[in-house]
């Protein structure tokens, strides 16, 4: 079921703090503290009563016209008793003045409500009780058996030729008791129902409210009772076959009634399990059965027609003439399309012609298909919202119909085909959306996945562009509106802006001209075969031109009058009373009232576009002939436009703070080629779909992500601008850049354009190349590998890395270059023939010969690279961890990069046992080993090394693992004990006695080469005895 009303979040807002008081009266029908009730404001400011509740004992009620000195305007009966009232039959006496809303039938546990006007004649309902077996709720689950003959005055037919042959019935008056929902029986005596006949609601009260239920057709099984996923439910739904039960027959004249009437066409449900020989399922220890197995039971235990369930398929209102209360039309109001069946909606029912479609509610089961709907040639209005999603595939639009209005079908993305809309004189441009037009839609959000949008192509195969018009859609939108009350229309050529109401009976349309964007046009007489009357008003309405002329200087928000609609649209009127005052509301609303104008002409050359002044505008395309600024907001919400050119040449272009953020629809900007000053502001252009931007000479200062998260793909550069950080972070779709000029980037300006491939750049020219960190696609300079045909990298290139990209981060050809020294560095210091030890030792000295610790410039980001202790003299625990990092994967050395809150380090795989190497604190005037192959517990001794944690610093380090591994066991400490002693000595020396005279050693090889040599041998006892002679001194003091 889908959301039926759509409000402005103010209004929201101020519901959450409504006023809610008690009121004491003084007039005679009003006692003590009986009545509570909600302030709003009307349109004028003025403070009204609604939701006024009655909180007394008494059965003869009078709603006062004023409660506290402030009018009773409306109050809804389902909710109109505060507290319990003890009554079963009661009165409310209600003045003319207050509108109700909902049904007196809804006011459940009284035997009778009397509803008594001013004017009129009392109408008595009679609501359902709840639990009661009557109650037409508990009634969606009935017996065959459970329809009341007694309730139907009918006769029993031996036949009836073409839909029954046997004996049968026909219904000719309804005469129970219950006069809310009644259901048509599907069998009375054993015989079915096949025909209604007579007028069966004739000795109804008139006036009443009636929902009759009709059955439609009837299937052959409940609810599978298991869980299926989306296809196999699917599949499910198109194996239950329609019974073979007759079609109840509609005699001309037999639903007539001067009352409110609403058919619903139901579909019953069988059950086709039933299986006399089921038995319930034994019953689990604690006692419990509710399995899948009982309830299936259940179900196979109930007789095929002892249990029936129905839900509705399609519902008809009775509409009556206003003019003639003779005469009478269906219109559509719901649909279901639960079972996959096409809608055919019939021309007649019982007599009277089907003439509207307004469906407010539809519904389909999960796995459902697309459906066919025809439309009978009788149909001569469809409702905004009517189809809006639905499951259709294709529809007929009959001749009569002259105007498709918005929101027709909203989210009918399986529509392929509308047959007969080239006859449609008057098509909105937001046919297929509750809020947008033709030419902005449901526009992918390029940085989200879950985005639809409309298939313009489609569009544009299946709209004849000739019959377009701007539809002025309110801000809030009312999913039940049956006739639109009077709308805005704009001609999308002329720009001519016309009333346009459509007849209550006759669905016929009439034009009004109120607004021409030049008052000197001669005044049409006819608008596509209609005529035109002429009213025009000063003020512009919605859809009208604005044109800003020559000599205007500032364009502001008050500048753009428009007409405004209710607050919140077509019915509500009224907002809750708050901590506001309805100047402060007033003007709040107004804000966010949309401009919709479908065309903006700037004939001023120097002009200022004021905070918000477009903003939710319908226009398209905007262009400033000459200097301009846009002020912070100037055209925020602008869902419509796509095109923004700045032509002047020469010109001063200032652009404001999100002057244009967020246009997802904006897809070309430009600018002259050459501009005396052109400033572009924070955000002033983010999230845009524009894919080509070229920022002339002239440029001064684009600023911290003015076009961030966009969907451009080439950019170019020219002059000396300002790129401020962040400019064009996020725009994953940028390939190439060209730069002609000398710009001053700052850090991470073009951050995270992950796709980004090419940079167009003079290479002796000077450039930030930190600008470029997290860019690790960029492998080419203007268009070619850093590399020639033999690997080697190209001077011109390395040159330009050093001179520019020393604190570049994670950059594509940086990230190559980096790697070329990686592997020739290893490549000079490792060999096959070493053991992995050795590797990792002579890895660790090579790095420590290289640099030395830069104290002086920690924070230096070129201290933080991949490539730092390549193009530096010296670096940070982060370089050098990097380093070693990436040169014990070149080895062959499984290792991982760690790091805690102020330093970083690496750990290595030594056979099955993993350490810590901190080359950083073993880089002095004299390379050591004091954190050289070491366990968690001897690394955290040094006050940086704690609470350590495994990181990938960049995209070159994705090798690594991302399990964080334990360093459990010490160098030398061969008999596992924890502790490294003589006796690991006296086994080292036992095991290398016992490998000079050829025997196989039987010991760790990898704990015991504490010299870190790659051989056993008395040299490494010794060390064993070092280390535990200092250990012990150490202990000692």
């Amino acid at each position: 079921m889908r959301m039926r009303r759509k409000v402005l979040s103010l209004i929201m807002a101020g519901a959450m703090s409504l006023q809610v008081c008690p009121f004491t009266a003084e007039s005679a029908s009003v006692q003590g503290n009986e009545w509570y009730y909600e302030t709003y404001y009307d349109r004028e400011g003025n403070i009204v009563l609604r939701n006024v509740q009655y909180c007394g004992s008494e059965s003869d009620i009078y709603v006062p016209e004023e409660i506290d000195g402030y009018p009773v305007i409306q109050f809804e009966l389902p909710y109109f008793f505060g507290e319990y009232n003890y009554n079963k039959d009661i009165t409310i006496h209600i003045p003319d003045s207050v509108e109700t809303d909902g049904s007196a039938e809804q006011m459940y546990g009284f035997d009778s409500v009397t509803i008594v006007r001013s004017t009129g004649e009392p109408h008595v309902y009679y609501p359902g009780k709840r639990g009661e077996e009557s109650d037409w709720f508990s009634n969606r689950d009935k017996n065959l058996k459970d329809f009341d003959p007694e309730a139907w005055e009918y006769r029993i037919l031996d036949g009836l030729e073409g839909v029954y042959d046997g004996p049968c019935v026909e219904l000719l008056k309804y005469k129970g008791s219950h006069l809310g929902m009644i259901e048509c029986p599907l069998e009375l005596e054993g015989y079915p129902v096949v025909k209604i006949g007579g007028k069966i609601f004739e000795d109804m009260p008139e006036k009443h409210s009636i929902m009759f239920y009709i059955p439609a057709y009837v299937t052959n099984n409940r609810s599978p009772g298991i869980a299926l996923s989306e296809d196999e439910l699917a599949e499910y739904y198109r194996n239950v076959a329609v019974q073979d039960f007759p079609k109840i027959q509609l005699t001309d004249g037999c639903l007539d009634y001067n009352g409110n009437l609403d058919i619903e066409f139901v579909e019953y449900t069988i059950n086709d399990d039933y299986d006399p020989d089921a038995k319930p399922p034994s019953v689990s220890e604690d006692g419990e059965n509710y399995s899948n197995e009982y309830y299936d039971y259940i179900n196979r235990s109930k007789e095929p027609w002892s249990y029936l369930e129905y839900s509705y398929a399609e519902t008809y209102h009775l509409e009556t003439s206003s003019e003639n209360p003779d005469e009478h039309w269906w219109s559509l109001k719901q649909f279901n399309n639960d079972y996959m069946l096409n809608l055919d909606v019939p021309e007649k029912i019982s007599g009277i012609p089907v003439r509207s479609i307004s469906i407010t509610s539809s519904s389909a089961r999960k796995g459902a298909e697309p459906v066919t709907i025809t439309l009978p040639d009788t149909v001569d209005y469809i409702a905004p919202f009517s189809f809006s999603e639905i499951l259709v595939r294709s529809i007929n639009i009959p001749e009569k119909v002259k105007f498709l209005p918005y929101g027709c079908f909203d989210d009918c993305r399986f529509l392929g085909e509308i047959k007969g809309i080239e006859n449609v004189p008057f098509v909105s441009d937001a046919l297929f959306s509750n809020w947008y037009g033709r030419y902005s839609g449901r526009y992918i959000n390029p940085f989200s996945s879950s985005s639809w949008k409309i298939d313009y192509e489609l569009w544009n195969e299946i709209v004849p562009e000739d019959k377009l018009v701007f539809i002025n859609t309110p801000q809030s939108v009312d999913f039940d509106v049956t006739i639109m009350e009077p709308f805005m229309m704009t001609d999308p050529d002329t720009g001519y802006t016309y009333r346009v109401t459509i007849g209550e009976n006759d669905h016929e349309l009439s034009f009004e001209l109120i607004y021409m964007p030049d008052p000197t046009d001669e005044i049409p007489t006819e608008f596509r075969g209609y005529p035109v009357k002429a009213a025009l008003s000063e003020t512009k309405p919605l859809g009208a031109k604005i044109v800003i002329p020559e000599g205007k200087e500032k364009f502001t928000n008050d500048d753009m009058k428009y007409y405004i609609y209710d607050y919140e649209g077509i019915r509500d009127k009224y907002i809750p009373v708050t901590s506001y005052s309805f100047e402060e509301i007033q003007e709040s609303v107004n804000e966010q009232q949309s401009a919709f104008s479908t065309d903006i002409e700037i004939k001023s050359k120097n002009v200022e576009i004021g905070t918000k002044a477009f903003r939710s505008s319908g226009v398209t395309s905007l262009e400033f002939p000459g200097s301009a600024t846009l002020d912070e907001n100037a055209l925020t919400d602008n869902s419509y436009l796509t095109d923004i050119a700045f032509s002047g040449e020469n010109s001063d272009i200032r652009i404001g703070n999100f002057a244009a953020g967020d246009l997802l629809s904006l897809s070309s900007i430009k600018f002259p080629e050459k501009c005396h000053d052109l400033y572009i502001g924070e955000r002033a252009f983010s999230r845009n779909a524009c894919k080509n931007i070229v920022l002339p000479e002239g440029t001064s200062y684009v600023g911290e992500s003015a076009f961030s998260r966009g969907a451009v793909q080439e950019l170019s550069i020219n002059g000396s601008p300002k790129i401020a950080k962040n400019a064009f972070n996020g725009c994953s779709n940028l390939k190439k850049i060209t730069i002609n000029g000398k710009p001053e980037l700052d850090d991470e300006a073009f951050y995270k354009c992950l796709y980004l491939e090419d940079l167009d750049i003079d290479p002796s020219a000077g450039i930030n190349g930190t600008a470029f960190s997290d860019c690790e696609k960029l492998k080419t300079i203007n268009g070619e590998s850093i590399f020639d045909e033999k690997g080697e990298p190209k001077k011109k290139y390395v040159d330009f890395i050093r001179k520019n990209f020393t604190g570049a981060d994670d950059c594509g050809f940086v990230n190559d270059y980096t790697m070329y020294l990686i592997k020739k560095t290893v490549a000079e210091v490792v060999d096959d023939d070493m053991s992995d030890i050795q590797k990792i030792k002579a890895i660790h000295d090579k790095i420590c010969s290289m640099v030395s610790y830069d104290n002086g410039n920690i924070g230096d980001k070129k201290n933080h690279t991949d490539i730092s202790i390549f193009l530096s003299e010296s670096t940070v625990c982060e370089g050098y961890a990097r380093a070693m990092n990436l040169m014990l994967h070149e080895a062959g050395i499984e290792s991982c990069y760690v790091y805690s809150e102020d330093h970083a380090w690496v750990i290595v795989r030594l056979g099955d046992h993993y350490f810590h190497v901190d080359t950083t604190w073993d880089d002095g005037d004299v390379v050591t080993y004091d954190w050289f192959l070491k366990t968690d517990e001897e690394i955290k001794p040094k006050d940086s090394h704690h609470l350590w944690s495994i990181g990938v610093p960049s995209s070159l380090h994705r090798f690594q693992s991302v399990r964080m591994p334990a360093c459990e066991d010490k160098m030398g400490d061969v008999n596992l004990d924890s502790i490294v002693d003589g006796r690991d000595a006296t086994e080292i020396l036992t095991n290398y006695a016992m490998a000079s005279v050829g025997d196989e050693m039987n010991i760790d090889i990898v704990l015991s080469d504490c010299d870190f040599n790659g051989m056993i041998d008395a040299r490494d006892a010794s060390a064993v005895l070092t280390a535990y002679a200092k250990a012990s001194a150490s202990e000692g003091e």
